[in-house]
């Protein structure tokens, strides 16, 4: 089986006595960041990246599974195209679990579970938000109808007891 890369994100220190351009090409790093790297006396190495860092020792899938389900349902279950891509958002949270499992816990004040959830939000929202620029401009067929999803065209949605829903 394949090693799997890790990329982690670290602070480098750097002396400030150097010049921006002697930073730029001691670290390979791009002039406004090594313009803000004197300044600040650092820089994030691997910021840019996707940070992934595998412990499957403390990887339990059911949980991810679950804790995924109850991210999608708390926050995204009211929008119907997040609704559409229900299965692909889970499966993109889950996996984003699986990737950063072994990320230590960053604050003692909340739980490994409270920072799995984020991690789940933030990879669902990043996931939709994809989707919905990628599927914009799709000549496939129109997956934004004015009718259906009043999200994308800034639609208001009203409860009509004759009709039931309309956008209006």
């Amino acid at each position: 089986m394949a090693q799997t890369v890790e990329i982690r994100r670290e602070k480098v220190f750097i002396d400030t006595s150097l010049t921006a351009r002697e930073i730029r090409l001691k670290y390979n790093l791009p002039s406004s960041t090594a313009d803000s790297a004197k300044k600040k006396g650092y820089f994030v190495k691997n910021y840019t990246g996707r940070q992934i860092m595998i412990d499957r020792e403390q990887f339990d899938y059911d949980n991810a599974v679950k804790i995924a389900q109850r991210v999608f349902y708390k926050n995204f279950f009211r929008d119907d195209v997040a609704y559409s891509i229900k299965d692909d958002m889970i499966q993109d949270a889950v996996c984003r679990q699986f990737e950063l499992s072994g990320k230590p816990q960053t604050n003692p004040k909340y739980s490994k579970n409270y920072q799995r959830m984020w991690i789940c939000h933030n990879s669902m929202l990043s996931y939709l938000k994809t989707w919905i620029r990628q599927m914009r401009y799709s000549t496939h067929d129109e997956p934004f109808d004015a009718e259906i999803n009043p999200v994308q065209t800034g639609m208001k949605r009203g409860y009509i007891l004759d009709f039931g829903w309309s956008y209006y």
